[in-house]
């Protein structure tokens, strides 16, 4: 299945009420459509809508950055490269993640129609049904309200309540529409980076002392000030959600990292698409932070997309519990309607059964993970400094401070990675000073036990401080790279160096034992 051409067309939908928000009023949806068309007669779509105020993107710009950049990298290429092609697009020009959005779905679209699967499917999606809500545009107290009753009406529970004009009256907003709609309904706000951080704070908890019982607060504060953030998310008494803070997996990992927000909100238009979507799905489940999968004014074919992503998480999880249950492999077993269902027999278990059993007494956590494998390997780095006490009558050499600075790609694990490091350098500090292997004439080593072995342990090591100086590589899974064999390799030139400073004399072959030192100063 090639792809032999790219049309682009436009729509226009009315809106059944103006969407006003802290940043912008819209009155109709206006839509760039695109459509990859391929050799076998399949057509693949996709949808991206301007949003200049948060993406930057507007209509032309669309239009542009499809035609001139990422049309020609996909073009004539086999959708067999599907991992390849969708990596073009990310690569076909900087920013403009709307008009790759598009696209990226588009190519996912012709992935389900080559193997005869919805996409939600093709990502492992279980659920019959999801939970939205309805958005309450920002409006005088009493119209909101009002538009409030409308969405009970409409058959919603589940309310996303636009504030941040004039912020000394959103508190009166959420009571107005809280006393419309009652208790039992769900009420999140949506402040569109409106508020300061003291300012979200003193807000918020206003509204909570009042009793509005907000489920949490989307972007309070500007995109760019995490620090702001993360003071709401430390302060405030309401949960926080990032939205316009996170266009990539890089921008996710920066705040599932520093505890910024307590929740992320993935849209495929900031990420650019369903399979960056993924990737930040992959690093919140990593993180233990949960996701919502929000749109800008999109028309169907996007709404589509974001719903495909929502469900195709657990599915494989749930067939893991289930099987454990029902005595059998993975493979042996099917979901459909509802259960889970082990083949040619009679036997199944519910979604009920599945999740009591996911809490209790259950060796599979209903998480998903992911591993990756690159097909380049780009070099970390890594800074290494030492300071020594050299005593020049016996030659022994003494670490009082080792520092490292390490730039591995996004550290998406610091703790883990900060571990990693510090082994590796107490390794290789090892090797340096202290590992010295004798061999017999047959060329057996002589050491036999650790009193003739000597392996450093944590007293040997003085003060150990590991730093890490991120970077974003693009071809690593969530832009991280491997530490590798460098926390091994540096302590020993930085080391030599320091011995050359202290004594005037080059050491190179390892290890630099106080006999070989105390030798050289007497030469």
């Amino acid at each position: 299945m090639k792809i032999t051409q790219v049309k682009l067309g436009r729509i226009s939908t009315p809106l059944r009420v103006p969407f006003k928000t802290a940043l912008r009023t819209v009155r109709s949806v206006e839509d760039v459509i695109v459509e990859l068309h391929t050799d076998t007669g399949a057509v693949g779509y996709g949808e991206a809508p301007p949003t200049g105020v948060i993406t930057g993107d507007t209509t032309g710009a669309i239009i542009g950055a499809i035609r001139d950049h990422i049309a020609p990298a996909i073009l004539g290429r086999d959708l067999d490269e599907f991992e390849d092609l969708t990596a073009a697009v990310q690569k076909a020009l900087v920013h403009n993640t709307s008009a790759k959005a598009a696209v990226d779905m588009a190519l996912w679209d012709l992935l389900g129609q080559k193997y005869g699967a919805p996409v939600y499917r093709m990502l492992g999606g279980a659920r019959s049904n999801i939970v939205t809500d309805i958005t309450i545009s920002v409006n005088p107290p009493e119209e909101m309200a009002r538009d409030a009753r409308t969405a009970l009406e409409r058959g919603y529970d589940c309310l996303k309540v636009k504030v941040g004009i004039d912020p000394e009256l959103d508190v009166a907003r959420l009571a107005a529409v809280r006393e419309a709609v009652g208790k039992e309904v769900r009420i999140r706000i949506d402040a569109n980076q409106a508020w300061n951080a003291k300012q979200a704070v003193r807000i918020l908890d206003q509204m909570q002392e009042k009793g509005l019982d907000i489920e949490f607060v989307e972007q309070p504060v500007p995109a760019a000030d995490l620090e702001g953030m993360q003071y709401v998310t430390r302060n405030a008494s309401v949960p926080v959600l990032a939205d316009e803070s996170v266009f990539s997996p890089a921008d996710a990992l920066r705040i599932m990292q520093t505890g910024a927000a307590d929740f992320v909100n993935i849209k495929l238009m900031k990420c650019g698409g369903i399979t960056n979507a993924l990737r930040i799905a992959s690093a919140a489940e990593v993180y233990g932070v949960e996701c919502m999968i929000g749109c800008m004014l999109e028309a169907k074919i996007s709404v589509n997309a974001a719903v495909e992503l929502a469900c195709a998480k657990l599915k494989t999880q749930l067939c893991g519990i289930a099987a454990g249950m029902l005595g059998c492999s993975t493979e042996e077993v099917v979901f459909e309607n509802g259960r889970v269902k082990q083949i040619n027999t009679e036997k199944s278990v519910s979604l009920a059964e599945i999740s009591v059993k996911d809490q209790v007494n259950n060796d599979i956590a209903a998480v998903a993970t992911a591993s990756h494998s690159s097909p380049v390997s780009p070099p970390p780095y890594m800074v290494g400094m030492v300071e020594i006490e050299l005593d020049k009558d016996t030659g022994e050499v003494k670490i009082l401070d080792y520092v490292a600075v390490v730039d591995c790609g996004i550290t998406i694990n610091p703790a883990l990675a900060r571990i990693q490091t510090e082994g590796g350098i107490v390794q290789g500090i090892g090797h340096t000073l202290f590992e010295n292997i004798t061999y017999d004439r047959n060329g057996c080593p002589i050491e036999s036990s650790f009193l003739q072995y000597k392996v450093p342990t944590r007293l040997d090591m003085g003060h150990l401080r590991v730093e890490f100086e991120n970077s974003y590589e693009p071809t690593g899974p969530f832009g991280a790279k491997s530490i590798g064999e460098i926390v091994i390799n540096t302590p020993a030139p930085a080391i030599a160096h320091a011995i050359y400073r202290a004594t005037g004399v080059w050491h190179r072959e390892l290890p630099i034992t106080p006999e070989k030192i105390l030798m050289s100063m007497l030469q």
